[in-house]
């Protein structure tokens, strides 16, 4: 009987200890896993090598060759002394026996990407498996070499997966730097009206929908695309911009869809259009109103059909991309007038987002400026420089007729040419300082009035102070130009 009970305890105890063992393996895994993979030049001293081969002698050919190319090179026997190793190093390549531990390809790179997802993998199998290697290949395997193996082959193979391998994390890191740089975090947004277009983003980026952007020149739209693409799942595929403005008509069909050699006069070569090129990814159509009408029956077609025909072609070219389209124009005015089609708007407006101005959103004047100018003294290797309250006043009371673009600009053009510091109200354009005093002259609403009555006396009083000038009138009372001058011809105002 005590016997017994000595057997079970000792059944729990071992079952005990496998349970732990498991726990840490698990917990080595995941902290192996979070912590980022050493990227290294690449530079055989300090490339890692592990070798897992059962066979003693086919393991130390594969290291003494590799030694003799410089490489740092561990050898082992087992898969599970593999694994363990892996933990607790490094390496930028295992090169694996197919069979070790009597798994198959599926079994062995699945356990090998679990414990090292950032290193690359070599199958080395006997000629008779070939067949076992290539599987192998398709399951993740990065390449394969059958035994006996040739060193000059072995290193060479090496060589390519590597560069293949570092070329991809370069790859990856950019991508990540842009998706940090392009994430809503990006935005500022202290304001109502910014902070409602960032959740919007954030609803509208994981989807495929076409959207249009509006907004003045200036406002950010491009920053808006941008941000739409590198928040959704596309953001590994390309991002391409046109500016549709920029392109003359005979030329932009050409660069949205290509054209097949011999299409037109210089057309020597085949060449790819900007949809094809990002497929998978987004194409933004900047200054979409300036399309000309030919173009957008074809645009139209790729909305709808998603496939193409290049110009010169006569095969159709399917393709998958996200349209983002981007205009400061009236589009409602424009088919009004016959310059832009009704079907081509409402395909594009599936999802409309209307950047603000920055006179709407001046409570986030102060953020920007200070985002800007430390950004700006980084670039030009400057000092930080700050700026006095009373300039920041000053220019949340300004009108940004040129909107965030403007607001960069003067701020690069004060970091460079004002010497002082803090940047002060008097180092400011006269422009700039006139709209602030013109808003702290002006008159206030006395009690008894009509709303009517006020805007009208408004008006007419901002008028008298700009002696007529409609346009400056305009931006001190944060309206458009044709808003006022509906509202002079509404109230007989002279």
């Amino acid at each position: 009987m005590a016997a017994e009970r000595s057997t079970s305890t000792s059944v729990k105890l071992a079952e005990a200890v496998r349970a732990r063992s498991r726990s840490k393996w698990r917990t080595r895994v995941a902290a192996k896993a979070a912590r980022p993979y050493n990227r290294v030049p690449m530079n055989p001293e300090n490339l890692r090598i592990l070798v897992v081969d059962p066979e003693e002698e086919s393991g130390l050919s594969v290291t003494r060759t590799l030694r003799g190319a410089a490489y740092q090179v561990r050898a082992v026997r087992t898969l599970r002394r593999a694994l363990s190793l892996i933990l607790i190093k490094d390496f930028d390549m295992v090169i694996t026996a197919l069979g070790v531990a009597g798994l198959g390809a599926r079994a062995i790179l699945a356990r090998l990407r679990a414990a090292s997802p950032g290193s690359a993998i070599l199958i080395v199998a006997p000629r008779s498996e070939v067949d076992s290697a290539v599987r192998a290949m398709k399951e993740g395997a990065d390449d394969y070499l059958t035994k006996p193996l040739d060193p000059y082959e072995l290193r060479g193979r090496i060589g390519r997966i590597l560069e293949r391998r570092e070329l991809n994390d370069r790859l990856a890191d950019m991508q990540m730097a842009l998706t940090r740089r392009y994430g809503l975090q990006s935005f500022v947004h202290h304001s109502p009206a910014m902070s409602s277009l960032v959740r919007k983003i954030a609803q509208v980026a994981p989807t495929s929908s076409t959207v249009l952007i509006l907004g003045e020149s200036g406002v950010g739209k491009e920053l808006v695309a941008k941000a739409i693409h590198f928040n959704s799942p596309r953001r590994l595929r390309p991002y391409v911009a046109i500016n549709c403005a920029a392109i003359p008509g005979t030329l932009i069909e050409s660069e949205l869809f290509g054209h097949e050699r011999g299409a037109f006069t210089g057309a020597v070569d085949r060449k790819k259009g900007k949809f094809e090129i990002a497929d998978g990814g987004t194409v933004l159509l900047d200054e979409i109103a300036e399309m000309e009408g030919v173009t957008q029956v074809k645009l139209l077609r790729v909305l709808e059909e998603r496939e193409f025909t290049r110009v010169g072609g006569n095969r159709n070219i399917r393709v998958d991309v996200r349209v983002v389209a981007a205009t400061n124009a009236n589009l409602q005015q424009r088919i009004d007038e016959g310059r832009f089609r009704e079907d081509l708007f409402f395909r594009l407006k599936v999802i409309a987002l209307s950047v603000p101005p920055l006179r709407e959103r001046a409570e986030d004047i102060p953020a920007l400026v200070q985002e800007f100018m430390e950004s700006l003294c980084r670039a030009n290797a400057m000092p930080p420089r700050s700026m006095t309250p009373e300039a920041l006043l000053a220019l949340q009371a300004y009108a940004w007729p040129g909107n965030v673009r403007e607001l960069k600009n003067l701020l690069e053009s004060l970091v460079v040419t004002v010497p002082s510091d803090p940047i002060s109200a008097e180092d400011l354009p006269a422009a700039v300082r006139g709209d602030a005093r013109s808003r702290e002259t002006l008159p206030r609403a006395e009690a008894g009035m009509t709303l009517r009555e006020m805007e009208m006396d408004l008006i007419r009083k901002t008028l008298a102070r700009t002696e007529g000038n409609r346009t400056h009138a305009a931006r001190i009372l944060q309206i458009g130009v044709r808003t006022l001058q509906r509202k002079i011809k509404e109230y007989q105002l002279s």
